[in-house]
């Protein structure tokens, strides 16, 4: 539940949006893919463990910004997966936080400086890793089927702390599934004039 005190049209902005994500990214999901799933698996005589849960974990609230992680955990009963976004809004209007919103040249510069943090865990990484960074650097306004070669929805993959941007790869995106999840934190300062104040 947000509250956002003497500000009822950002707050009701921001929980629409909320209960929006929760319907269509967990019980559409479960309703659509886990349950025909399930029930098939029943039908040839076994069970799978199917389950779908997302967890929201707050990283920064103030006047200017609210920040929210989010884990979609995903047991599709052949695999595991932890699909991590984030969720950022203005705490003044309510709108759903892009780079435009946050300079002209965010973009740009935020993809230079996580081609620099990548490169130093490469040995880590695919070898084609340099071929996805576009997909570490996203604020959800990008079109999916270009991105990903099918029509999906585009979530923002950075969220916002009192000392960084951070900026996250997702499994298989830089790295194998058995390496997890990578996060870049980038300090404000690093970001220099490419990022209104």
């Amino acid at each position: 539940t947000v509250t956002i005190a003497d500000n009822l049209p950002a707050q009701s902005a921001i929980q629409s949006d909320l209960e929006y994500m929760i319907q269509t990214r967990v019980l559409d999901f479960a309703k659509q893919e886990l349950l025909p799933t399930a029930q098939s698996a029943y039908e040839d005589g076994y069970t799978l463990p199917l389950s779908i849960q997302l967890n929201m974990t707050i990283q920064r609230t103030d006047d200017t910004v609210i920040s929210i992680l989010t884990d979609e955990l995903i047991n599709a009963g052949f695999y595991d997966t932890d699909y991590r976004s984030a969720k950022n809004y203005r705490t003044e209007t309510g709108e759903i936080l892009t780079f435009s919103m946050l300079g002209d040249q965010f973009r740009d510069t935020a993809s230079d400086l996580v081609a620099q943090q990548a490169a130093r865990y490469a040995d880590q990484l695919f070898d084609d890793y340099r071929d996805s960074l576009n997909r570490v650097v996203l604020d959800g306004t990008e079109d999916g089927s270009t991105l990903y070669e099918v029509n999906m929805p585009v979530y923002p993959t950075f969220y916002l702390t009192n000392d960084n941007i951070v900026f996250i790869a997702r499994e298989q995106i830089l790295q194998s599934a058995a390496a997890g999840i990578l996060e870049f934190p980038i300090p404000y300062a690093d970001f220099g004039n490419a990022l209104d104040s």
